[in-house]
């Protein structure tokens, strides 16, 4: 089967060709930085979910000690859902001053974010010294490490990473896909 030289599939493609204004160069010393940053990132956010969900049992009598043994439980474990909820809301803020102050101070101030907050959960006291706000500081502590993590969660796929930026990019099926996943409404293109 042979395609005619003016079908409507050769010119839409001759449309889409890639031009040198598509390519986006990056420095491998920045890139090498960028990707240690993510790594230590990454290492941190999943080290931190993995114990704290590990300790749940034993956390629940410091923190709640008059509760039911499933009360303790549900409330560490919304504990632990809370940071995920909080994730979007950090990414769509980190993105935004990404774009603004860039991504390597954002990078290095959510990561020192990040390690602060889980820092102050190791360090705080149960509920003989707080009471009730041990409990309230825990779930705020969680939220702050949620928020930052928050700008470690990629807006874009890494596979859009490699496609040329044509203009007809925002309508290809892969773009809305993740869009309706992932909604970025601050998310600049370059």
């Amino acid at each position: 089967m042979s395609m005619k030289r003016n079908s409507p599939r050769r010119s839409r493609l001759q449309e889409r060709r890639l031009e040198v204004e598509h390519i986006n160069v990056v420095d491998r010393r920045v890139m090498r930085k960028a990707l240690g940053g993510t790594i230590v990132g990454n290492t941190m956010e999943w080290y931190d979910v993995g114990v704290f969900g590990y300790l749940i049992t034993t956390m629940g009598p410091v923190f709640l000690p008059e509760a039911d043994k499933t009360v303790q439980n549900l409330f560490l474990l919304g504990t632990f859902g809370a940071t995920f909820i909080a994730r979007p809301l950090g990414g769509v803020f980190f993105g935004w001053l990404g774009d603004k102050i860039g991504r390597q101070r954002v990078l290095a101030m959510t990561l020192i974010i990040m390690a602060a907050s889980t820092f102050v959960v190791g360090l705080l006291p149960g509920y003989a010294v707080l009471g009730i706000w041990a409990a309230v500081l825990l779930v705020a502590t969680k939220l702050i490490q949620g928020f930052s993590t928050g700008a470690n969660t990629p807006v874009r796929p890494p596979s859009s990473a490699n496609t040329p930026r044509t203009p007809d990019a925002a309508t290809s099926p892969a773009s809305w896909t993740w869009a309706a996943t992932w909604a970025s409404p601050l998310e600049r293109r370059s």
